[in-house]
């Protein structure tokens, strides 16, 4: 197994992402969000974008080296990180009409049907397979087989903006319980954004989430 890169946009999540990955037994690096990245470094097979206290609009919003986007990796964007990818590929985020949304929210979703355009159909069902309660050692040895249908989950949530207009090329498939996509995934590049926080331990079945990640699309 290769190394996560965590690119830390501030906020203090990327230490606990990080915690998290080691918990799973794999190599990580958090750097700032803002590095310079010429090339994949070496050995890393997949990157978070973390949260951020900033928003994506404002000009103190920390934006990643735009050549990360033509390395061929998976990205996983958590929170911040999911709006980040939103406005890189040209959607609109905004100030959440209906105030922020913290703490515990229910997340329902779906899973992506057999005709959606996703990057690789094996690689999306074993991330998915995280919503529906495969055990951890099963999300890690790959032994999935994800059904189509509804799903919902606790999530931990933070966030005070939300994606009012999606990137070109991304799908929705969960959305919280007071209305924010929460879940997108680009039809046909790994990346994947979740407006929830997978690291906090309030997150039901977030280490499995982010194991899915890891083992199954990196």
């Amino acid at each position: 197994m290769g190394k996560i890169l965590i690119l830390d946009f501030g906020g203090g999540s990327a230490e606990l992402q990080e915690k998290r990955v080691l918990e799973l037994g794999v190599d990580c690096e958090v750097i700032p969000g803002t590095s310079p990245l010429k090339n994949a470094p070496p050995g890393v097979t997949g990157i978070f974008f973390s949260g951020s206290p900033k928003a994506v609009y404002n000009s103190d919003g920390p934006i990643p080296d735009q050549n990360v986007y033509s390395f061929g990796l998976p990205i996983l964007g958590i929170c911040y990180g999911l709006q980040r990818l939103t406005a890189d590929f040209g959607g609109i985020v905004e100030v959440r009409p209906a105030g922020r949304e913290d703490g515990r929210v229910e997340v329902k979703g779906r899973f992506p049907a057999m005709d959606d355009p996703v990057f690789n159909r094996e690689k999306v069902s074993r991330f998915f397979a995280a919503f529906d309660n495969y055990s951890l050692e099963d999300i890690k040895k790959g032994a999935i087989s994800t059904a189509e249908g509804p799903w919902s989950f606790i999530s931990a949530m933070s966030h005070g903006d939300e994606i009012k207009k999606g990137a070109p090329g991304f799908r929705e498939y969960g959305i919280s319980a007071g209305g924010s996509p929460s879940v997108i995934v680009h039809e046909t590049r790994a990346l994947i954004g979740l407006q929830f926080h997978p690291e906090y331990e309030n997150c039901d079945r977030g280490l499995e989430i982010l194991a899915a990640f890891v083992f199954g699309v990196c």
